[in-house]
């Protein structure tokens, strides 16, 4: 007996499907993407699926590897673009690491329980994500744990902060006006030595507000030590990080400390440099340079 196909039915299945594929892609390589561009990204690779699939002289020539890179790569950009070419390709084998997971857990449910259903598919998508960020967390704690940290305090007039930082090779960032290296902090792990009026700003989420910032300490001696450091990243085309020049910096080297000049960028009150809250500040690595 010959299965029959109904267009609209493998549309749905593979749009639900393509659509918790590209979610989980975007979770384990940390790229944000908004729900509609997601969901029309999953659109368009169901769409190219149905049209490998159902017309005429397509399922020959494209129902193969060739045809799974070609819909993946389109969904990638379609959800991610702006994309940089290394990143775009960990996100493809992602999306397929992804595919093939659930397809895993899929066969390995329909043999016990004896078909395939929706409840089968959203058990397999379920147990696909947990086990990849699963394997994600422990990579990175493995990666985390071959890399360097050390205590840094930060001094402020009469106050210090202390902050655990990860020498991070990736931060190269310096002022542009002295050439001094940079710290990038949390804010909530630095306010206790900032004056009141900065934490105020940053509590309020307006650090973007330049103009607040000028205005805010024009009449201020922390007007003297303000800084405003240009940055490029993964995801984000350039941004502008509000920093402070302190008194002067401790990096605790297995108990050997060492004083440097360095400036402290603020990182947003709203978010974590680590996911997991291992440590809350990076190190740029040419203040451990004799």
């Amino acid at each position: 007996m010959q299965a029959e196909l109904y267009a609209d039915v493998v549309f749905a299945v593979n749009f639900f499907m393509d659509l918790f594929i590209l979610y989980t892609t975007g979770k384990i390589v940390r790229k944000k993407a908004k729900p509609w561009r997601l969901a029309s990204a999953s659109m368009l690779a169901a769409f190219l699926y149905c049209l490998i699939l159902f017309a005429p002289g397509m399922y020959s020539i494209f129902h193969n590897i060739l045809g799974s890179i070609i819909i993946a790569s389109a969904a990638v950009l379609s959800a991610f673009a702006p994309i940089k070419p290394k990143q775009f390709a960990i996100c493809v084998g992602t999306a397929f690491l992804s595919a093939f997971t659930i397809g895993g857990c899929c066969l390995a449910l329909s043999n016990k329980i004896g078909n395939v259903s929706v409840m089968i598919l959203f058990a397999a998508s379920v147990i696909s994500y947990t086990a990849l960020k699963f394997i994600q967390r422990r990579l990175e704690k493995y990666r985390l744990s071959k890399q360097f940290f050390c205590l840094v305090k930060i001094y402020f007039e009469e106050e210090f902060s202390e902050v655990l930082a990860l020498c991070d090779t990736g931060n190269t960032l310096t002022d542009p006006i002295t050439g001094a290296p940079v710290i990038v902090a949390e804010f909530n792990a630095v306010k206790n030595c900032l004056p009141d009026y900065i934490v105020e700003l940053f509590s309020e989420c307006k650090q973007d507000d330049l103009d607040a910032i000028i205005e805010l300490t024009a009449e201020t001696e922390f007007a003297e030590r303000i800084r405003l450091i240009p940055f490029r990243s993964v995801g984000t085309k350039s941004g502008v990080l509000v920093g402070f020049r302190p008194d002067k910096i401790e990096i605790d080297l297995n108990g050997k400390i060492i004083s440097k000049n360095a400036i402290v960028a603020i990182y947003r009150a709203e978010q974590r440099l680590s996911p997991d809250n291992e440590y809350n500040a990076l190190l740029n690595p040419a203040l451990l340079e004799n």
